[in-house]
């Protein structure tokens, strides 16, 4: 007989659902904004703390380009959706450090502006 593992189906459409989200670049609050629900709702399944009911995620999955069967089965390829989230992880800190060399120099403009 074989033994089955038990698959955490909140966990699993969580990790499913913010990798696919930050695969298309979105932000939880721009996912909101397009689905109709508040970016505390968003926050909330991508922590596992709620499961959204069907029809929502059938709304989260048309938003996000993937079938509602990508956040439920558990035999996809989660190598690949690791590197997507990485890589779009690393995309928003790249964009983080210009932005914070940005207020830097500002910053250096202004204290020298000021003496």
């Amino acid at each position: 007989m074989s033994k089955r593992r038990y698959v955490d189906i909140r966990k699993l459409l969580a990790q499913r659902l913010r990798a696919a989200r930050l695969n298309k670049g979105f932000s939880q609050r721009d996912l909101a904004l397009m689905t109709g629900l508040s970016d505390k709702s968003i926050s909330a399944y991508e922590k596992g703390k709620v499961v959204p009911p069907l029809e929502v995620l059938v709304k989260l999955a048309r938003n996000l380009d993937k079938p509602v069967s990508y956040f439920l089965e558990e035999e996809l390829d989660t190598v690949k959706d690791l590197k997507v989230t990485i890589r779009s992880m690393l995309e928003q800190l790249e964009a983080i450090r210009e932005r914070l060399i940005e207020i830097k120099n500002n910053i250096g403009q202004n204290t020298n502006t000021v003496s």
